[in-house]
């Protein structure tokens, strides 16, 4: 088969390709399905930022949320100021950080090589790897801290130009870094370092007030917080340094401890990448000599590798910082063999128009719900007409109802676990009130109003049955919904 080529120099050509794959794997129907785990509490802390103001001081469960910098969730707020407090909100910023990140892979590579394929196979593996999908597409603050460290790393080609916004943009980069993720921020100045002793640039750059001067602006950004908020907790520099981070390089706590988790994650799903990643290390080992930048993607391997695979705790979301100098070898290994790369991409430029209206223009779920008794009390009570087949539902356009003296109630007999008072924080606080059981025993008693009540499944048996009647709305294995009335 003769496929039509690319432009050989046209950065637009390969930019709207790329682009295009961007709206079909990160960006489709990104409005519809649950926010779960960890999402779903970043979603709670940025709610609670733009409701009571607690910009500096985050707060999860009416208490002071420690575990992450405030950075992102900064950001995530902004969009519920924007949008609404919603699923869709809650991942626009993710969403666009995601598609700079895949827009920054192919420029900084290109710096690196000049060749224009190979910072277009680097782009789209990239973009196209499974854990980079499946974390980028949630609200989690792993695309933020990669387009921290592609920062970085176009920072270090500024730097090796001697040019002076590069220290600074270097700095900058790793403050927002560590103000994202804590000590993932130190993986790019090691990696710096490193090569900068492999190459022999490193007498150079420390000859340079610049380069102090950059590096002292990071320090001084990430320190400002640092010691603003252990003024206000103490404890908190211990807590992000023990508990954080140590306890889950020797313990692990709740994520995966399987030492091999990480290469089975790249022979289960690194596909069709992991051959030509295997095919492009002899390219990177042979450039050492001739670009400095294949020694500084090594280098960045090294460091980041080296501590996420000795750490205890293992997750996907781990391997996302790595994955850009992955992508570069595999687009390395590619360029090797031009009958490879033609095809590919005459595949990539082929498949992705009908693919783009498969997924966007026919009715297709792509992000399947989980909690179906939770989206119909949010639209019981919220009067949302959401259909999320169609590409117009994030705008989340309500109809007007008269729900008369209706009252939409959430409650439980006993403590229902922190993951159920988040989802109904996040989705139910502004339409459900909340009762303890005084007032569900007043309201027994004394009759009144009909409600519709959203529990738990193991409540449903400890319902007041004698005064009321209770008819089942919904159930599932997650939460209850009933129609509850005086007799």
């Amino acid at each position: 088969m003769t496929w039509l080529p690319l432009r050989d120099r046209s950065h637009s050509d390969r930019i709207v390709l790329l682009l295009l794959w961007v709206l079909l794997l990160l960006w489709v129907r990104p409005w519809s399905g649950d926010l779960r785990s960890d999402p779903l509490a970043y979603a709670c802390v940025s709610k609670d930022m733009v409701e009571n103001n607690h910009w500096f001081s985050p707060e999860l469960n009416g208490k002071p949320y420690i575990n992450k910098p405030p950075f992102y969730f900064w950001l995530v707020a902004l969009s519920f100021k924007l949008l609404g407090t919603n699923f869709y909100a809650a991942k626009i910023p993710s969403l666009i950080f995601a598609t700079l990140d895949v827009l920054l892979v192919y420029w900084v590579v290109f710096r690196w090589t000049r060749n224009y394929d190979t910072a277009f196979f680097s782009s789209f593996s990239f973009l196209s790897t499974r854990w980079i999908v499946r974390n980028f597409t949630a609200n989690r603050p792993e695309s933020l801290l990669v387009l921290c460290m592609l920062l970085g790393c176009y920072a270090v080609i500024l730097i090796n130009e001697r040019k002076k916004a590069g220290p600074y943009l270097f700095g900058l980069s790793c403050a927002l870094a560590f103000m994202t993720k804590l000590f993932f921020a130190a993986f790019l100045p090691i990696a710096l370092l490193l090569s900068g002793l492999l190459n022999k640039r490193l007498l150079q750059w420390l000859r340079w007030s610049h380069f102090y001067l950059g590096i002292l602006v990071g320090i001084a950004v990430s320190a400002g917080w640092v010691f603003y908020f252990e003024g206000q907790h103490p404890g908190y520099f211990r807590y992000i340094l023990e508990t954080q981070t140590m306890l889950r390089v020797v313990e692990g706590l709740d994520v995966n401890k399987d030492p091999l988790m990480y290469m089975k994650e790249i022979l289960k799903y690194y596909h069709p990448w992991l051959v030509f990643l295997i095919l492009g290390i002899p390219v990177l080992w042979r450039g050492f000599r001739t670009n400095e930048y294949y020694l500084f993607a090594a280098a960045a391997i090294f460091v980041i590798f080296l501590p996420i695979q000795f750490a205890q705790g293992k997750a996907d979301r781990y391997l996302t910082v790595l994955t850009p100098f992955i992508s570069f070898i595999a687009a390395l290994g590619v360029c090797r063999f031009t009958k490879a790369a033609v095809f590919i991409k005459g595949v990539a430029r082929y498949s992705v128009v009908p693919l783009f209206l498969v997924f966007w223009l026919i009715p297709v779920r792509v992000n399947p719900e989980k909690y179906h008794v939770l989206h119909l009390a949010e639209q019981l009570s919220s009067g949302k007409r959401t259909d999320y087949t169609n590409w117009s539902a994030f705008l989340n356009i309500r109809d007007t109802r008269d729900r008369g003296q209706l009252q939409f109630v959430e409650w439980t007999p006993s403590d229902p676990g922190n993951e159920y008072r988040q989802i109904y924080y996040f989705y139910l606080a502004d339409n459900f009130v909340h009762w303890e059981q005084a007032v569900m025993d007043e309201w027994v008693v004394k009759g009144g109003t009909p409600i519709v009540l959203f529990t738990r499944p193991d409540a449903v048996g400890e319902l007041p049955q004698d005064k009321i009647a209770w008819v089942e709305l919904k159930a599932d294995k997650y939460h209850a919904l009933l129609a509850g009335t005086p007799r």
